[in-house]
């Protein structure tokens, strides 16, 4: 069975070029706009890794993060404050954007390595 991502940005070309990256990895991803959709899934199964934008969770990052856990996060930022609030929270890796999809696929395999699951 493919491990599963989940997605949240709200930007749809983000959304598109990341599903792609992470499909082409390996995983079955499930792409949210809001964050209010991905934490209404929290009950079920949590996702191997979760891949975020910063400026879309529209919650603050402790309740992303408890959401998620043990999954591996990734947060996206533009911004390097962002580093400073989302790092300490059990992000997996930080990536600023824009960033290249070899950058993406690094920190995807980072990310699962550290978790000690395989994509």
């Amino acid at each position: 069975m493919k491990p599963k991502a989940w997605l949240l940005d709200l930007d749809a070309d983000t959304r598109d070029v990341v599903t792609t990256v992470l499909e082409h990895e390996g995983f079955v991803v499930l792409p949210f706009e809001f964050a209010s959709d991905l934490l209404g899934l929290r009950a079920a199964e949590p996702p191997a890794i979760a891949v975020i934008d910063a400026r879309t969770a529209q919650y603050h990052p402790r309740q992303i993060c408890g959401a998620l856990s043990p999954t591996g996060i990734i947060v996206m930022t533009m911004h390097e404050e962002d580093e400073r609030v989302w790092a300490p929270l059990g992000v997996t890796r930080m990536l600023r954007k824009p960033f290249a999809a070899d950058m993406l696929r690094t920190a995807v395999r980072a990310a699962m390595a550290q978790r000690g699951a395989s994509a």
